[in-house]
């Protein structure tokens, strides 16, 4: 799992992430390509590589001549365009025109605070309602983690906003052009809590 905090932006048509030390009068500072990012994580030996990708705070910015975000859709592409066998997925913090919120109160991201929790062991067996295979095991797994963080995002932002907004993280796998469905892949197991030491 790779998660990652910083401002996506579309600059002349390639997709980057900015570095604290980006300057807009310097080509060479502060950006990276986000294509040469998921290139570096695709060779990792890892069996199963989940990016998490908490990018959609900044919707415009004219300095840069960026009158319309297009990183989440130059996303898709450099996703489409890796190598299946690669098994990277790209979990985004919102869709395409979408902004990602900001929990002023857990001083973080709603799309940080509801992965952190779904990993924590929240989104285990989140899906048993639907999939009576799918009971709470200490296992989170690829789907239900999904499932977990898509839905309660999208609650925050439609509660929050008084449903003026909304929020829809996406599900991106490498070789593809379209969002997937998440597969029965397990992520982590979940410790099981600690025994108490008996007084006596």
């Amino acid at each position: 799992l790779v998660y990652i905090k910083a401002h996506g932006v579309s600059i002349n048509g390639t997709a980057y992430l900015l570095e604290e030390d980006f300057a807009l009068s310097d080509p060479a500072a502060g950006r990276l390509s986000i294509a040469d990012v998921l290139s570096y994580i695709a060779d990792s030996p890892a069996r199963l590589k989940l990016v998490a990708l908490d990018t959609g705070h900044l919707e415009s910015d004219p300095q840069m001549g960026m009158l319309t975000n297009e990183f989440t859709h130059l996303l898709k592409q450099a996703v489409a365009g890796m190598r299946a066998n690669s098994n990277v997925w790209v979990l985004t913090s919102n869709s395409l025109f979408e902004r990602a919120l900001v929990s002023h109160k857990d001083r973080r991201s709603a799309f940080a605070y509801y992965l952190a929790e779904g990993l924590s062991g929240k989104a285990d067996g989140v899906l048993s309602d639907q999939d009576k295979t799918k009971v709470a095991d200490r296992l989170v797994q690829l789907d239900e983690l999904i499932h977990f963080v898509r839905g309660y995002v999208g609650q925050y932002a439609r509660v929050t906003s008084d449903d003026q907004q909304a929020q829809t993280p996406m599900l991106l796998r490498a070789g593809s052009a379209d969002e997937v469905d998440a597969l029965h892949e397990v992520l982590l197991q979940i410790d099981e809590p600690a025994s108490k030491e008996s007084k006596e």
